[in-house]
C-alpha cells in the first residue's frame, strides 16, 4: 500500500508539473536567486558533498612536512607579503549561464597549448558542443579564466586563456568540463585545468550571492600566494603531477589548507559586514592553497562581475581584507564525513519510497517525531509543502 500510494503521488505530480521541470537536475537554491540580474554562482553548486564543505573539525591537528611546522609554512605567507587580498576582477572568474537558445561551438585549443593539453582536451570531448552566451567575456587579464555553465545546470566549462573573436567564438589554452553532479575533486589525478592545482574554477569562489543575499560563505575559499614548493605532490584534495618553483625549505604545497583561529574575536579586528563574513568562513571552513600568485600577493577570489549588472562596489572597503596572517595556521587535509543528502530524511544514506513516505506524513501532521519533522523541511523555509516532496521525489527518480 505504501508503494502504491506514493507512487499515485509521483503520478500526480507528474501531472500537476511538467514532466520536464520535475526531471531538470536539483541545483541548490541559490540557483533559483534572480539569476536573470545577478547571474550569480550558486555557493554549492557541485552536488556531491566534499571537503570544500567540510568545517576544519574542533581540535583538527596542525600540518608538519618534514622539519616545516605549521608556523614556519604561515611564516613564509608572510614573507610573500603581510596582507591578505582578494581578486574580483580581471584576475578572477565570470561566470556565465547558458539557456535553452544559447548557440554552441566546437571550442580549438590554440596551436600553442602543450601536446598534454590538446590530449586531454579532445580525448575526453571537453571542447565539444560548448554553450556560448553571447554575453560572456572572459577575465581581462593574461589569465582569461572564464567558466560557462550549461542551461540544465549539468555542466561547468573551465577556460584559461580564453579570448573571443571579431565573430564571438571562443578560443582558449586548456578547457576543462566539470560533471556538477560530482564533487569537483580530480583525486587521483588526471588533469590540471585551468588552475595550478586540480580544482574547477568553481571551488572556493566567493560569490554575489553569498555576500549580499545569504550573508553567509560555507565552503573553503580558494587561496593563491607566489609559488607551490618546487618537487612537491600536494595534499588532497589537490594531489597532482604538478608543483611551484619555490626553493625556500617551507614553501606551501598545493592544497594546504590554512585556517583563520577559530578563537580570533573578529569584533577586535577593523572589518566592515562583507569582510566579516569572509572572516568567519576562514574560521570555520579555511582556504585551500591552489593557485600561484605573483610575488608579493595573497589572496582568495570573488568572481568578477564586470560583465554584470551587479558590482562589488561598496562592499567590500578596497581589495585589502584587514584579516591578521600571523592568526592563521595550516592543519592536515580534511576528509569529509559521509553525510546524508538533505532528501534523505530518515538518515539511512539513500533517498528512497521511504524518505518519500515520511515527508508526506509531515506534510500532513501525522508525523510526531521531531527530529523528523525538522528534516522533512527539506528547503529549510521554515515549512513542509509539495516544495519539499517534490525535492525528494525529483532525487528518487535520478537514481
Amino acid at each position: 500500500m505504501l508503494i502504491v500510494g506514493i507512487s499515485c503521488l509521483i503520478a500526480a505530480f507528474l501531472l500537476i508539473k511538467p514532466a520536464k521541470a520535475l526531471l531538470q537536475p536539483i541545483v541548490a537554491q541559490s540557483d533559483q536567486l534572480n539569476l536573470s540580474s545577478s547571474q550569480s554562482v550558486p555557493a554549492h553548486f557541485f552536488r556531491k558533498y566534499s571537503t570544500w564543505f567540510e568545517k576544519v573539525p574542533e581540535n583538527h591537528p596542525l600540518l608538519e612536512r618534514g622539519t616545516c611546522t605549521s608556523d614556519d609554512f604561515i611564516n613564509d605567507v608572510i614573507h610573500n607579503s603581510e596582507v591578505l587580498t582578494f581578486s574580483n576582477d580581471e584576475w578572477s572568474v565570470p561566470v556565465f549561464y547558458a539557456d535553452e537558445y544559447t548557440p554552441v561551438q566546437e571550442v580549438v585549443p590554440y596551436s600553442t597549448s602543450s601536446q598534454a593539453a590538446r590530449e586531454a582536451i579532445e580525448s575526453n570531448a571537453w571542447n565539444k558542443n560548448v554553450p556560448n552566451p553571447p554575453e560572456a567575456q572572459p577575465a581581462s587579464e593574461a589569465d582569461g579564466h572564464l567558466v560557462i555553465i550549461s542551461h540544465d545546470r549539468r555542466y561547468a566549462w573551465d577556460f584559461f586563456h580564453a579570448t573571443k573573436d571579431a565573430n564571438g567564438l571562443l578560443s582558449a589554452s586548456t578547457i576543462k568540463r566539470w560533471d556538477l553532479n560530482g564533487d569537483g575533486i580530480d583525486q587521483p589525478y588526471t588533469y590540471a585545468g585551468s588552475r595550478v592545482a586540480p580544482v574547477p574554477l568553481l571551488h572556493g569562489l566567493m560569490t554575489y550571492d553569498e555576500i549580499v543575499n545569504q550573508g553567509k560563505i560555507e565552503h573553503a575559499l580558494a587561496f593563491a600566494y607566489n609559488q607551490a614548493k618546487l618537487g612537491t605532490p600536494g595534499v588532497y584534495p589537490c594531489v597532482t603531477s604538478n608543483s611551484g618553483l619555490c626553493e625556500r625549505e617551507c614553501c606551501l604545497w598545493l592544497g594546504f589548507r590554512l585556517q583563520l583561529n577559530p578563537e580570533l574575536d573578529l569584533d577586535t579586528l577593523d572589518l566592515n559586514w562583507a569582510s566579516r563574513i569572509v572572516a568567519k568562513a576562514m574560521q570555520e571552513y579555511g582556504m585551500i592553497f591552489v593557485e600561484n600568485n605573483g610575488v608579493g600577493y595573497n589572496g582568495v577570489y570573488a568572481e568578477d562581475l564586470e560583465s554584470k549588472n551587479v558590482s562589488w562596489d561598496g562592499i567590500f572597503e578596497g581589495t585589502i581584507l584587514n584579516i591578521p596572517l600571523d592568526q592563521f595556521r595550516v592543519v592536515e587535509p580534511v576528509y569529509p564525513a559521509i553525510k546524508p543528502l538533505p532528501e534523505d530524511i530518515n538518515q539511512d544514506l539513500s533517498v528512497d519510497i521511504l524518505d518519500a513516505q515520511l515527508c508526506v506524513n509531515g506534510l500532513l501532521g501525522k508525523e510526531v517525531d521531531p527530529e523528523v519533522i525538522g528534516r522533512a523541511d527539506v528547503n529549510g523555509d521554515g515549512k513542509i509543502d509539495s516544495n519539499d516532496l517534490q525535492l525528494v521525489i525529483k532525487k528518487i527518480l535520478e537514481y
